[in-house]
């Protein structure tokens, strides 16, 4: 497998440095969904080996050339999948500038990685997160809605929560001080919190009651009994009749061998037995319903809560 893996490697790298915008964007094609099938018929400890022989080959400065990666790799707010990374997912923000600055072939991998399933996963999953504030906006004439781990909360950027007539309440927690400095900028109406999730399982909520809570990426990171007790939080922060939404990347993700090979970016895998396990540990007059974005990538976990 060794001798293998390093002739992937050259073949990988000499492709992406001297191909053309078409050959490198084959080759990330490729590249990806193989690393992904090494991964899978791997144990844990070979496949950390094999995550260490690619970081140490010539592929790993090429693929870095890409701001994406590098953000993700190098994690600049210094925890992975912060909102400046996602920002380069959703082409939103200040992804701009770097993308500008990095080179052909970097510019090139980047638009590749946009392609994959992971990346419209992501950007489905912001559709759907839309949708589901303007279900909660329109039901209510002063709604309220809370989102953890927020990030930049870019699913209310056409939401009637800028417009002058809004009512309701929306307030955004993150723990990252410089992505709710961001949405305050951008959305002054928008109520902003800088807490952990600890804070939140310590009680700094309680008392408070929404119609909603929604989290985009946080339970990607969360062991079964941190999710379980966030969960819990969720569902009693929302009155009776309120909604709870929440998602995970499911283990079948197509880029997961990458996303932990270059972009360091490893995460906690959860599909829909999974989700109704977590929710039927918690549930307690709720009503369910699981559902996966239109790429198959990201499990979503619903729950209304029964008047």
């Amino acid at each position: 497998m060794e001798l293998e893996l390093q002739t992937r490697i050259q073949d990988w790298s000499r492709r992406l440095a001297q191909g053309t915008q078409p050959e490198v964007a084959a080759t990330i094609g490729t590249m990806v969904d193989e690393l992904t099938v090494l991964r899978n018929n791997m144990a844990p400890v070979e496949w950390e080996a094999a995550i260490l022989a690619l970081r140490a080959s010539e592929l790993l400065p090429i693929l870095l050339e890409d701001p994406f990666t590098s953000w993700s790799y190098y994690r600049p707010r210094g925890f992975p999948g912060d909102a400046g990374l996602i920002d380069f997912i959703y082409a939103q923000g200040d992804f701009a500038d770097p993308l500008r600055s990095a080179t052909p072939t970097g510019q090139w991998i980047y638009a590749a990685n946009q392609t994959r399933p992971a990346c419209k996963a992501v950007r489905y999953r912001k559709q759907i997160a839309s949708e589901f504030l303007r279900e909660v906006m329109a039901g209510s004439a002063k709604p309220s809605a809370l989102g953890i781990a927020a990030g930049h909360l870019r699913e209310v950027e056409t939401e009637a929560a800028q417009g002058a007539g809004f009512d309701g309440r929306i307030v955004a927690l993150d723990q990252d001080e410089q992505a709710l400095d961001r949405i305050a900028q951008r959305l002054p109406k928008i109520e902003c919190l800088k807490m952990s999730v600890r804070e939140i399982l310590m009680g700094r909520l309680d008392g408070q009651v929404f119609d909603a809570t929604w989290s985009l990426g946080l339970y990607d990171y969360l062991s079964d009994a941190a999710a379980e007790r966030l969960l819990a939080k969720q569902l009693s922060l929302v009155r009776e009749g309120g909604r709870v939404m929440i998602c995970n990347f499911a283990p079948d993700a197509a880029d997961r061998g990458y996303m932990e090979a270059f972009m360091d970016w490893k995460l906690i895998y959860r599909d829909e037995q999974d989700m109704e396990a977590l929710a039927f540990r918690v549930r307690s007059g709720c009503t369910t319903r699981i559902f996966r974005e239109p790429s198959g990538q990201v499990v979503f976990l619903e729950m209304i809560k029964d008047a």
